[in-house]
């Protein structure tokens, strides 16, 4: 029997309404709108800082990764814990097996809050009419990458 399990990780935008992105070549952050990257059209989004396109799982963020393997370990030691009182329910009474429950599994991490800093410069990119966060960095050098088309 295969049990599917949907787990949700949600972050706040900031105050103009950009979620952060990481760039998992160059790991430079920058911030987009939530909506902007999940259009039908969208299948990768370039880096503003480097310009190499990927998927736009990529550029999940640390903590937003540290809260997807938590919520995981926390749902695989549920099964597990659950598998344990089952098995015990099942050979109850049985003569030729015996089981030995243990103290029940706990997740060596948990979820941490996840906010959005205020951060970052607003960029108006012509080519698509659509806005990013940058960093000054970024911003003052040769121009970024829009993380839409490409275009520098």
């Amino acid at each position: 029997m295969l049990v599917e399990k949907r787990i949700e990780i949600t972050k706040q935008t900031d105050h103009d309404g950009f979620s952060s992105f990481e760039c998992s070549l160059c790991s430079e952050g920058f911030k987009l709108v939530p909506g902007d990257v999940e259009e039908d059209h969208v299948l990768q989004i370039f880096c503003p800082s480097c310009g190499i396109p990927q998927d736009p799982l990529e550029f999940l963020t640390e903590d937003v990764i540290h809260n997807i393997n938590a919520e995981t370990e926390q749902h695989a030691i549920d099964l597990l814990n659950q598998f344990s009182i089952d098995l015990d329910k099942i050979f109850k009474g049985n003569k030729n097996v015996t089981v030995k429950k243990g103290k029940p599994l706990k997740p060596s991490i948990s979820p941490q809050p996840l906010f959005e800093q205020n951060d970052y410069d607003i960029v108006e990119f012509q080519c698509c009419l659509k806005k990013a966060k940058v960093s000054t960095l970024i911003k003052a050098s040769a121009g970024p990458y829009c993380p839409y088309c490409g275009v520098n």
